[in-house]
């Protein structure tokens, strides 16, 4: 007696395709996807805050990665995670999105620099540093309240 292989039906042939369609094969990728979602969803520290900026960083991350986004994009924010000085550009660029700083561009010297100042502080950058965060911080924002369900 053989035992039966669960085939679907395609143009012309039966294909195997034993256990790759089965119940809970691919639904942990789905649970991660739906755990990583409501995390983000019950952020408490706002992005603009040094731990809500961090949580966020990685919980994004996790889900690009989760989903395939472009490796460049996630590698990026892992910087921004691992080198303390580019997550305080990050974290600047993410309180001047969120109309929080001040800016100024200053001509003078070697080339230009953006000035991000608020009550807390200022951060110096160079345009080419403020202009290469700029879309990324955006995009993270623009997802972060996309899940939230925020406009």
């Amino acid at each position: 007696m053989t035992a039966a292989i669960a085939t679907r039906p395609t143009i012309g042939r039966h294909v195997n395709v034993a256990g790759d369609w089965l119940p809970g094969a691919r639904f942990d990728k789905i649970r991660e996807v739906i755990d990583l979602i409501a995390a983000i969803g019950n952020l408490t520290d706002p992005i603009s805050s040094e731990p809500g900026l961090r949580t966020a960083i990685e919980l994004v991350v996790r889900f690009a990665e989760l989903i395939g986004i472009d490796p460049s994009w996630t590698a990026r924010l892992r910087d921004a995670l691992d080198d303390e000085g580019v997550f305080y550009i990050v974290l600047a660029v993410v309180r001047f999105a969120l109309g929080l700083m001040d800016t100024k561009v200053d001509f003078e010297g070697e080339g230009a620099t953006v000035v991000l100042a608020s009550e807390d502080g200022s951060c110096v950058l160079t345009t080419q540093s403020f202009l290469s965060w700029l879309p990324i911080v955006l995009q993270l924002i623009q997802l972060i309240r996309g899940l939230r369900g925020e406009r």
